[in-house]
């Protein structure tokens, strides 16, 4: 049982999809909503039973089915409902939907520096910035963990919106570290 004062959560990615596991793999953002895949759903069965022994009092997702699916049998292991939250909806990559950052870097090669080199100033081509995406999901996670003390809950979002739940400094460094992975596995 947690402290009366206290808020557990439990912050996971959903599963993976086709666009993620492709090579390269395809950015998916607000506006692309792919089922999981194979892998996808039996990620979502291991954290379903990983989480099956904790304490989870409500679980919340995003309105786009790869969240909904990765969130449900997290859900039914606590007999609970998923409520699906707009705000926590990934990240509006805008142009760059279902392109690969290879190509993105090949036909749009300013833009793609910009962003790699300030992605919380310099967003996704025509889409949200990070500073765009924590002003969104900040107030929202919150709300919902001052209304959960005492609580374990579980919110299942995206690679982006993650790291924007955190405190702003620590989203900014982990994106560069992100940054420097992408780069240098390329």
């Amino acid at each position: 049982m947690l402290s009366p004062d206290t808020c557990l959560l439990y912050l996971l990615r959903h599963g993976a999809t086709v666009n993620n596991t492709a090579n390269p793999p395809i950015l998916q953002g607000c506006k692309s909503n792919p089922p999981l895949s194979e892998p996808g759903l039996a990620q979502a069965e291991a954290a379903a039973r990983l989480l099956s022994r904790c304490q989870v009092n409500a679980v919340y997702c995003t309105p786009l089915l790869r969240s909904r699916q990765t969130a449900e049998p997290i859900a039914a292991a606590h007999a609970l409902s998923v409520e699906a939250i707009p705000e926590l909806a990934e990240c509006d990559v805008g142009l760059w939907e279902g392109r690969s950052w290879i190509e993105i870097e090949q036909r749009e090669p300013d833009a793609y520096r910009r962003f790699m080199a300030d992605p919380a100033a310099h967003g996704y081509g025509g889409g949200e910035n990070l500073f765009q995406v924590s002003a969104r999901v900040e107030p929202v996670i919150e709300r919902l963990l001052s209304l959960s003390l005492g609580k374990g809950l579980v919110i299942v979002a995206h690679n982006v919106v993650n790291p924007c739940t955190w405190p702003r400094g620590w989203a900014f460094r982990w994106l560069d570290r992100a940054k420097s992975c992408r780069t240098t596995a390329a």
